[in-house]
């Protein structure tokens, strides 16, 4: 079972996609900082993230996303993100996709499209460990 770290700082919104990923098959792990975001993808095998952009309350420039996303990616540059927010700058989305981002999504997200593009994520994860 693939394990998908989803960040936000919100519980309604761990709740929702914990569920949805859930009731799919995958293992999920949540936090709801960019500190436990780190911690986890250190310490244990992630397979994919997603991740809000804004972290602190009334903050919407996506500094923080922005910031946690390079944190990751020095980590581990080949890990799967897929940013979702509810605020978003065409700009920071072009740049982050740029670098490396899987997607960006708006919140409300889409339950169908965000499955699809966790599970091709995920395949091609496990396509790439084959070769």
């Amino acid at each position: 079972m693939e394990k998908i770290l989803i960040v936000d700082d919100n519980p309604a919104i761990l709740d929702a996609l914990s569920l949805l990923l859930e009731i799919h098959d995958f293992d999920v792990v949540t936090a709801s900082n960019p500190f436990e975001a780190i911690q986890a993808v250190q310490y244990q095998r992630i397979a994919l993230v997603i991740q809000d952009m804004n972290f602190t309350a009334d903050t919407t420039s996506g500094e923080e996303g922005k910031a946690l996303f390079y944190a990751l990616r020095d980590i581990n540059p080949h890990l799967p993100i897929i940013l979702i927010t509810a605020w978003t700058e065409l700009s920071t989305a072009v740049e982050l996709v740029k670098a490396g981002a899987a997607d960006y999504l708006p919140k409300p997200w889409d339950d169908a499209k965000l499955l699809t593009c966790v599970n091709n994520l995920i395949e091609l994860g496990k396509a790439k460990q084959q070769n």
